[in-house]
This record gives C-alpha cells, sequence and structure tokens, in this order.
C-alpha cells in the first residue's frame, strides 16, 4: 500500500506525525511524493502504519534485506551497504 493510500483511507497523517515527531505537513510531503521518504525513517513509517506500508515501497530506490524477528511480521528491516558489482569502478583500459 502506498503512503498516501494509508493516510488517506485511515486519517492517520496527524497520529504517524506524533509517533514519529515530525510535522503533519512533512507526512504530507513524504505521502505526495513532494520529498522522498528518508531511508532512515522507513523502518519507522513501516511500524507506525502497522506494516501496511513497507520500507521496499517508501524507498523503492534501496535495497533491504529483513532478519527474523518477532516484532515485525515480514522481519526487521535493514538497509543493504554491500557494493554490487554494478557499483564498483570499472578499471581502466591500460
Amino acid at each position: 500500500m502506498e503512503l498516501q493510500t494509508y493516510t488517506k483511507e485511515r486519517g492517520a497523517a496527524a497520529q504517524m506525525a506524533r509517533d514519529l515527531e515530525v510535522s503533519p505537513v512533512l507526512i504530507s510531503q513524504w505521502a505526495n511524493g513532494a520529498r522522498p521518504v528518508p531511508e532512515d525513517r522507513a523502518p519507522a513509517i513501516e511500524a507506525a502504519t502497522d506494516f501496511c506500508v513497507t520500507v521496499e515501497e517508501l524507498c523503492p530506490g534501496s535495497r533491504w534485506v529483513r532478519v527474523a524477528d518477532p516484532e515485525w511480521p515480514r522481519g526487521k528491516p535493514l538497509l543493504d551497504k554491500t557494493p554490487q558489482l554494478t557499483d564498483l569502478p570499472h578499471p581502466q583500459a591500460a
């Protein structure tokens, strides 16, 4: 589910703002795409949405792994910062 859908359907933006200790305006900006959701905020948003909006949906350009955790239905999300082969610099031809 998208954050915008969640906040509109549930009218939850104000409560989420209180839970995350941010302004409701910032929640609105994240939800409508005016500002990207910071990677470090995504897990807290997932938890605040009762796990309806996932970190993968909030930050689709980031690589996430999930580790077993009984408090997280799909596993606790962690950023995968491992460099991929495509991230490594190409050696210059001699």
